[in-house]
């Protein structure tokens, strides 16, 4: 005689009993693992700073932490160049680094350490830098002008102990600007020879 098995409203089978129960198994986990990543969050928050500018093309630029971690961390330093990962910096409460072209730039600071009220999850908090840096001024040009020295004079006989015998003007010009300028005037001169007045005659200076 052949058997009816029944599975009216009032029954369920084994298997659909199995299945729902591993349904509300994940749902719990799942609202327990939401509730936790929604709580979780570092003991410490990230904050950094830039050294004082300018800040110019190939000069050094030093990026520094201003929170100290009180618990055990990480501090990890990220050009954001525009990239998906960034262009890695270094590690540590500092990192110095140098940018070859102009611009907005960013640096990013990670801070990642045991997440409150855990002993194995993660938690990173982040901060962001930006600095302006601009085209370093261009080197002073030199001037290669020979420096210029001019000289000129009048001269005069001597024919009293006032009267000028010769007036001298010198300027000295660098680089078309004078920098320099000298008068001189010569009055009568006296030779003495053997202890005599020599005989009175022009004096002459050649330039």
């Amino acid at each position: 005689m052949a058997r009816h098995r029944n599975d009216g409203p009032g029954r369920s089978s084994p298997r659909r009993s199995r299945t729902v129960g591993a349904l509300l198994t994940i749902a719990v986990l799942l609202g327990m693992l939401h509730v936790s990543t929604a709580q979780a969050a570092t003991s410490d928050s990230a904050t950094a700073t830039a050294s004082p500018g300018p800040h110019l093309v190939g000069q050094p630029i030093t990026f520094t932490s201003t929170n100290p971690c009180t618990v055990a961390c990480r501090l990890i330093w990220t050009y954001l160049n525009g990239t998906r990962l960034g262009v890695a910096l270094g590690e540590g409460t500092s990192v110095t680094t140098s940018l070859s072209t102009h611009g907005l730039k960013t640096v990013e600071l990670s801070l990642t350490e045991t997440c409150v009220g855990t002993t194995r999850l993660v938690c990173s908090s982040v901060a962001v830098v930006s600095v302006d840096v601009q085209q370093a001024p261009p080197p002073p040009t030199t001037d290669s002008t020979a420096p210029a020295f001019a000289l000129s004079g009048v001269e005069a006989e001597a024919t009293g102990p006032t009267t000028p015998v010769l007036a001298v003007q010198a300027r000295l010009d660098v680089g078309g600007t004078p920098v320099a300028w000298c008068e001189e005037t010569v009055y009568e001169a006296v030779f003495v020879q053997d202890g005599r007045p020599a005989r009175r005659r022009p004096l002459r200076i050649a330039a």
